[in-house]
Parts: C-alpha cells; structure tokens; sequence
C-alpha cells in the first residue's frame, strides 16, 4: 500500500473565480450589445470573453505532489517528477512585483524553476521537512 503524499497542490483551470470572470466578460459584452457600443468598444469585451471561455473549455491543469521519494509538478504541457535524492537545495527569488520563484538546485548543477501555479506558501516548509536544505 502506497504511503500518502507529504504534500499535495490541485488547481484546475476551471475553478471559482474563473467562472466569475467568465461571466463577468459575458455581462460587459451583453451591456456593450444593449448600448450599442461602438466595434473599438467592443473588442476588448469581446477578447476577455473569448479568453475566459477558453480557460473554462480547455481547462488547463497544474499542481504538485510531494512523497518521500520524489516531486512531482505540472503546470500546462509541463509534467516533470524529480527524485527528492536529487534535490541539492530549494531557494526562494522574491520579486518586488509578481509571484516569487522557487528554484530548485539539483545535484548534477541544473536549477529548476517551479511554476508558480503548482505551489503555495506551505511548498518550502514541507520540502524542507522532507529533507531539503534552504539555500
């Protein structure tokens, strides 16, 4: 019987807030029909709209899962699992504006970045449990 993850993150493409936005760009475009908004005023709703319908059909997936043994972590098209034997350090690279990076150090040399998406705050803390060391 498998042992259960140390850590587990699942976001789906076609959660809450999306759908909020979706529906949202869909009143804005419903509004700019009942003013008669002019085409160039238009366009922008339109495009949010589009773009909101996309994310809700396509439903992009990202997230993480820690074991004993290895990572795991995707985030669109990206699928890549690291053995945690392999993990030299974890560091944070905090940006003044946008999300902050986590880096992964390996041992062979090579840095990971791991997509913002696939994480929360609780990542460092639990890799470092795991046996990770801080850079």
């Amino acid at each position: 019987m498998a042992e259960p993850p140390l850590y587990t993150r699942h976001q789906s493409g076609r959660r809450p807030l999306t759908v909020v936005a979706g529906l949202f760009c869909a009143a804005m475009v419903w509004f700019g029909l009942w003013k008669e908004a002019p085409w160039y005023a238009m366009l922008p709703m339109w495009a949010a709209l589009i773009m909101m319908g996309w994310l809700l059909i396509s439903n992009p997936q990202s997230g993480s899962v820690l074991t004993r043994a290895a990572l795991r972590f995707y985030h669109g098209k990206q699928d890549r699992t690291i053995a945690l034997a392999n993990i030299a350090a974890v560091k944070k690279h905090i940006w003044s504006e946008g999300p902050d990076e986590i880096i992964l150090e390996l041992h062979s040399g090579e840095k990971v970045c791991l997509p913002s998406q696939s994480i929360d705050r609780r990542f460092i803390e639990v890799l470092q449990q795991a046996g990770v060391r801080r850079a």
